[in-house]
């Protein structure tokens, strides 16, 4: 018997594995008709409000049935469908800014940038980063010795990391002043006045065709996390 008692008492201990509760689960202890603390007391409130109104007011019948059942209403939204965080939810939207520029002081509160310094971006936890731009390649020009050469290298330089990073990319309008101011230096100083003749027919063919609104370049940036 003292045998079976023993082999029953293994059984349940043996069962009686501890757990943790998930965070995210919410339970409230029930008080009374299976209401818990919060919605007893939204409920309790709401309706001493509503009997005020109605039992101690001289407003005319109509006017106070009418504000009993809204603040009725709004205990049984209170108490059951989560008013409360609905409210707080609206009234956080309306006092905050929906929208800023990037030298708003209201936009600082959403970054983690605390200063730009050279090339150094310090943040406000007190880490220091830096961004390097990466400037495209035109990778299908390349022969399939540089092409495979340059895969290498990039995966050589993944698995050289040890630290997680952001890569961002980008399209930006491609704009060939810059080329062509440099290029007409050029055919100005030459000796030769037809050169600076063709000069300025190739760049009304380039500006016609090459705008920055109908010519994109991406461009990457690499960041640590």
């Amino acid at each position: 018997m003292a045998h079976s008692r023993g082999m029953r008492r293994w059984f349940w201990e043996g069962w009686l594995v501890s757990y943790e509760i998930p965070a995210e689960l919410k339970y409230e202890e029930k008080i009374m008709f299976s209401l818990s603390i919060w919605q007893s007391l939204w409920l309790g409130l709401f309706s001493s409000a509503a009997l005020i109104v109605f039992l101690k007011t001289t407003l005319p019948m109509e006017v106070k049935a009418a504000i009993a059942c809204a603040l009725l209403l709004l205990g049984a939204g209170f108490a059951f469908f989560g008013l409360k965080e609905k409210t707080l939810a609206l009234l956080s939207f309306v006092s905050k800014p929906r929208q800023a520029g990037y030298f708003d002081k209201q936009m600082a509160g959403f970054m983690d940038v605390e200063k730009i310094e050279g090339d150094a971006v310090f943040m406000k936890g007190g880490a220091v980063k830096a961004i390097i731009q990466v400037q495209p390649m035109n990778f299908r020009m390349l022969s399939e010795t540089h092409k495979q050469s340059v895969i290498a290298a990039y995966r050589d330089f993944l698995n050289s990391l040890d630290f997680p990073i952001q890569i961002a990319m980008r399209t930006i309008g491609l704009s060939m002043d810059d080329y062509l101011d440099r290029l007409e230096l050029k055919a100005r100083s030459a000796k030769d006045r037809s050169v600076y003749a063709s000069f300025l027919e190739f760049r009304g063919f380039t500006r016609s065709r090459a705008s920055p609104s109908n010519t994109r370049q991406p461009q990457a940036s690499c960041r640590p996390l």
